[in-house]
C-alpha cells in the first residue's frame, strides 16, 4: 500500500465550508479529518473566533460529509469543545454518523458533546442556550 491509498494522505482532504447564521457558525467539514487535516479546522476556527469578526453565540460543526476521522481528528474535535467551554459558548456536531457515530459511542463522547440531526435542529437548541 502506497502513502497515497492510506486515509488522510491527501486522496480527500479536508475542506471546510463557513456560514455565519444568527445563532452560531456553522462548520461544514468535507472529507477527511486527521493529523494531516486538523490544522485547517483549527485555522479556520481561529478566523471564526477572531476578534475582528463578530463573535459567534455558538459553533455547529457539521460531520455529515466526514469521510474519515482518526483519533487525531477526534482530539481537535474535543480542542474546538474545550475552547468553546472556556469562552463560555455552546457546540454542537450535526450529521454524526458511521465511522465517526462509532468513535463518539466507544469512546462515551456521545454523552459529552451536543449531537443533533440537522443543523437547523442545532442552531434552534444553541439559540435557546442565549436565550
Amino acid at each position: 500500500m502506497s502513502l497515497l491509498d492510506m486515509p488522510g494522505t491527501l486522496k480527500q482532504p479536508l475542506r471546510v465550508g463557513v456560514r455565519r447564521g444568527c445563532a452560531a457558525v456553522v462548520l461544514s467539514l468535507h472529507g477527511e479529518l486527521d493529523l494531516y487535516t486538523k490544522a485547517l479546522l483549527f485555522g479556520e476556527l481561529d478566523e471564526v473566533l477572531s476578534p475582528s469578526q463578530a463573535y459567534p453565540p455558538g459553533v455547529v460543526v457539521d460531520l455529515s460529509e466526514l469521510s474519515f476521522c482518526d483519533s487525531s481528528g477526534l482530539g481537535a474535535l474535543i480542542g474546538i469543545r474545550k475552547r468553546m467551554m472556556a469562552a463560555g459558548r455552546p457546540l454542537a456536531l450535526v450529521g454524526v454518523q458511521g465511522m465517526v457515530a462509532r468513535i463518539l459511542h466507544r469512546t462515551g463522547l456521545d454523552r459529552v458533546f451536543r449531537c443533533y440531526l440537522t443543523v437547523a435542529d442545532a442552531e434552534h437548541a444553541l439559540a435557546d442556550v442565549h436565550a
